[in-house]
């Protein structure tokens, strides 16, 4: 009787253990030397993963204008472009849609009060009434009223909004965008462990609040800026200001946070596992990251409509024919990172903007040109 007891209770915990095991789901672990992680499976994805990709064919947008735009930003029915530094005076210029007129320029190359040295990309306020430009040379955030570019007074002083970055987050930041009215979301090229900073800029050393992400076990192989690089990422937030989006620049991962810096999602993919070739021995030896031939770039771009996330993939190397900089694949995704469509575009591209308003894309293509994608209508609203 005894014995049948024993037994009884081994078989008990044996379905037990069967059942708890089948309620948890399959996760997947990643290991490199750079870094872990484990994952479910569900947040795991290949390129069969969306399917069927659409082919676009891009439309000309406006050629009157000579420029090399590298970032694009769609703020009400302005579309502003910041160009390549180093191939114009005319840093950061603006349109007007749908009708693609040209507006004329914001900002000029320069060291005067209203010019800048190095833009970073344009970004909203919280209530979209006006629009920022991040220099990272003078780490100066610079705003005004998008009215403004409805007149023809010239711009002042007066009409400008000024903060300086204090000296306790000077040196790093490379980036920064209003995540409320309150909030702004900085981004850092110095830590890895911290994937985002949260400042208040009420005070004069802007306390602020570092986001790190409990999924990442980094190893800490290599020296910070080496490491730094390598975790670098795009970044952007949704129009509602209720999410965070950040899209590897070396690494394929996509991270979703909230709006108070807490992790949602932690996306995998497409790639299997986390092998980066870069030059060691070189990047060792300077203390920076120095890529080699076999380098390999993931996402170049990522940026968020209402309902979905948009992020351009590359996944070549510099052995590759078309830049690794540049690429004509593009995933869309749902707010929480499932694969939803992917599109291949016929022209090589560095940066985009979604107008959710016309369904329409914009793109800086390899060309030093803007190029338009119709969107709307298509399988990425079904």
């Amino acid at each position: 009787m005894k014995s049948k007891n024993v037994f009884s209770h081994l078989l008990f915990v044996a379905l037990l253990f069967i059942t708890l095991t089948a309620c948890q789901p399959n996760h997947q672990t990643f290991d490199s030397d750079l870094v872990s992680i484990d994952i479910p499976q569900t947040d795991c994805f290949t390129e069969e993963a969306f399917g069927e990709s659409v082919t676009l064919t891009s439309e000309p947008f406006n050629d009157s204008v000579l420029h090399a735009p590298r970032n694009l930003a769609i703020i009400g029915n302005k579309l502003f472009t910041v160009d390549i530094s180093s191939s114009t005076d005319t840093l950061v210029r603006f349109y007007t849609l749908p009708g693609k007129q040209y507006g004329g320029y914001v900002y000029l190359k320069g060291q005067g009060p209203l010019e800048l040295i190095s833009p970073s990309a344009v970004c909203a306020s919280a209530d979209s009434s006006s629009f920022w430009v991040y220099d990272t040379a003078r780490q100066l955030f610079i705003g005004q009223p998008l009215s403004l570019l409805q007149t023809e007074k010239p711009k002042t002083m007066d009409d400008c909004m000024f903060l300086s970055v204090p000296d306790s987050l000077k040196g790093g930041t490379d980036d920064m965008m209003w995540l409320d009215d309150k909030r702004i979301l900085l981004s850092d090229l110095i830590h890895y462990k911290e994937r985002f900073y949260i400042a208040t800029p009420d005070s004069n050393d802007w306390q602020g609040q570092a986001v790190t992400n409990p999924k990442l076990h980094f190893k800490d192989t290599f020296d910070d800026n080496i490491l730094a690089d390598i975790f670098s990422t795009r970044k952007c937030i949704t129009p509602d200001h209720r999410r965070v989006i950040l899209a590897g620049r070396y690494l394929d991962l996509l991270e979703i946070y909230d709006s108070q810096g807490n992790l949602m999602h932690l996306i995998k993919g497409p790639e299997d596992g986390f092998k980066f070739e870069f030059d060691t021995e070189r990047s060792v030896t300077n203390h920076i990251l120095i890529k080699s031939r076999e380098s390999r770039r993931a996402y170049l771009a990522v940026k968020a409509t209402s309902d979905k996330i948009y992020a351009l993939y590359s996944g070549k190397t510099k052995e590759d024919k078309e830049h690794y900089s540049y690429s004509r694949r593009l995933y869309v995704f749902s707010l929480d990172g499932q694969p939803l469509h992917r599109f291949q575009l016929d022209v090589p591209i560095i940066d985009f903007v979604v107008d959710e308003a016309t369904g329409m894309l914009y793109a800086a293509s390899d060309n030093a040109e803007i190029v338009c994608y119709r969107i709307g209508g298509d399988k990425s609203d079904n």
